[in-house]
């Protein structure tokens, strides 16, 4: 296996595939100090030359952001043959951007929060998987079944709507987690307070359809809450929009039923 990349999905990658076992995983990454990260990984080495890459690989990930996996795929010094796969770990680029540089193409998508050295703390993480034809399909849900209990293949359209939705209740809410933090500390507020909060609002998002678990002052069209808070919010224009944005959507979904 070749992992092209050595961000965050590709430390991922490579951490959960050395601890099932597989066989040796090549990374390879421009910058030759990151080998630090993953010096400590089992049957994984570590390159900065693309001329030293393992060209007899079964499968080649490129984990690298959308915007330069063109040119990585330049890069490589050789051609895929009719028995190798190549495949990319983005949700929203289309695995069509590969099919030129080989016939067994597709995508190998996590759905987590991945950053690079830090663990993933639910232990647990889905994978989306596209392929061209079934021998990739195939071979991507055999290594997919290694790293996890979840996985799916799906195409390329709907994996890139699932990446919106990803979009929305992953990054959209840490934005909002940052901003409260942020009030928190401005007003001697103890943050730490709230993730109780946080962690039961996902839990029960696992088990119930999100709207019937909405509560809050809009939902209750609690007027006098809503117009107090926003008031308190007039020297954090940011906050105060989402605030008002946020209060009116609840209350339009909620009101046409």
């Amino acid at each position: 296996m070749v992992i092209l990349g050595s961000g965050n999905v590709s430390w991922h990658l490579a951490k959960q595939f050395s601890e099932v076992g597989n066989k040796s995983i090549q990374i390879y990454g421009r910058k030759i100090a990151d080998n630090i990260y993953f010096k400590n990984f089992q049957n994984v080495e570590y390159i900065s030359d693309l001329n030293k890459i393992n060209r007899d690989a079964q499968i080649y990930f490129i984990c690298v952001n959308d915007d330069s996996i063109l040119q990585i795929l330049n890069e490589i010094p050789f051609n895929l043959n009719n028995t190798q796969i190549l495949a990319h770990t983005s949700g929203n680029a289309s695995s069509e951007i590969l099919k030129a540089d080989c016939i067994n193409y597709g995508c190998f998508w996590p759905v987590q929060t991945l950053k690079r050295a830090v663990p993933v703390y639910s232990n647990e993480m889905p994978v989306i998987i596209t392929g061209s034809n079934d021998f990739t399909k195939i071979s991507l849900l055999k290594e997919a079944e290694l790293i996890s209990n979840h996985f799916e293949i799906i195409d390329d359209g709907l994996k890139s709507k699932l990446h919106l939705s990803a979009v929305i209740v992953n990054n959209f809410t840490n934005h909002i987690y940052s901003l409260a933090a942020e009030y928190c500390h401005s007003e001697d507020i103890n943050f730490s307070i709230l993730l109780s909060l946080i962690k039961e609002t996902a839990l029960k998002v696992e088990y119930n359809i999100p709207a019937k678990t909405q509560t809050g002052p809009a939902i209750r069209k609690d007027n006098n809450t809503i117009n107090m808070q926003i008031k308190m919010l007039e020297n954090y224009s940011i906050l105060s929009n989402l605030y008002s944005i946020f209060t009116n959507s609840i209350q339009l979904k909620h009101n046409s039923k």
